[in-house]
């Protein structure tokens, strides 16, 4: 029984977690981030939630999310042979490139922010 409620907490734990990283990097004034660099608007922070929302399962990783100077919200999971980059741009989709620990590589490219994870991704997040 135990078990049951530590995996039901994990998703909310973690999503407590990267939503205050997002509200972290939308805070940050202009004035401290990379000269010449394009921050993103605010349609990128609401794509990059939009997944968050969807994930309703433990992740194996949690990733780190950045800004990148040409306006993305990224999400980078580098862990044990798993690589993961995942970007939003605010267009109401989200593109990724992945390689699982045993090489394989996926790629996901216009992926709409309001459906759900494609199934090659969802198992590689997957706890």
């Amino acid at each position: 029984m135990r078990e049951r409620s530590l995996t039901t907490l994990m998703p909310s734990l973690q999503f407590r977690q990267l939503v205050g990283r997002l509200d972290q990097l939308r805070s940050v004034p202009e004035n401290e981030r990379w000269p010449s660099s394009e921050p993103p608007d605010d349609a990128a922070f609401r794509d990059a939630r939009a997944f968050l929302d969807r994930l309703s399962f433990p992740l194996a990783a949690l990733p780190h999310i950045s800004l990148a100077d040409d306006g993305e919200v990224n999400f980078a999971w580098d862990d044990g042979g798993l690589h993961i980059d995942l970007g939003f741009y605010g267009t109401g989709a989200f593109s990724y490139y992945a390689r699982s620990a045993d090489g394989q590589e996926y790629f996901g490219d216009e992926v709409p922010a309001s459906r759900p994870l494609p199934a090659d991704l969802e198992s590689l997040l997957r706890a």
